[in-house]
């Protein structure tokens, strides 16, 4: 099974919509068990990456990053935090060890407020994840491999 993480996922969404589509028309689980939502998930933190430090952006005092939140309580988690079954098996599979289960939508709001202000004169071109650790357990070190 693909991940939504590794290379391959996201080949066809490298400037070839038509591709993408048909990508996912033959197989909608493309991409392990996030499908689409992850290959989008992954385009935009490469187009961040990529447009970022232009001078289109940067050059043009745009400071462009991406935040990535865990499970924050809001209505489009409601899904998961409803139902006891889904939520215990989303907490098992994604703890969020630090500020705990699920994050409130207030902390995330303050990092994008920081983000976009104008006191904000160096981050740039990055993928922050407002998840409560959820990404650093789950991946650990593997980026410095």
């Amino acid at each position: 099974m693909r991940s939504w993480l590794s290379p391959e996922a996201a080949k066809p969404v490298d400037g070839d919509e038509a591709a993408a589509v048909g990508y996912l028309a033959a197989d909608p689980s493309a991409g392990g068990a996030t499908g689409g939502y992850g290959i989008a998930k992954r385009a935009l933190n490469r187009w961040v990456r990529r447009v970022a430090p232009t001078a289109e952006w940067a050059g043009s005092g745009i400071a462009l990053n991406v935040v990535a939140p865990g499970v924050v309580d809001t209505p489009a988690a409601a899904y998961i935090l409803t139902d006891e079954n889904v939520r215990k098996a989303v907490e098992t599979a994604a703890p969020q060890p630090f500020g705990g289960f699920p994050g409130r939508p207030e902390w995330v709001a303050e990092l994008i407020c920081r983000l976009t202000s104008a006191d904000n004169r160096f981050v740039t071109g990055q993928i922050i994840f407002a998840d409560g650790g959820s990404e650093a357990v789950a991946l650990g070190d593997r980026h410095w491999r």
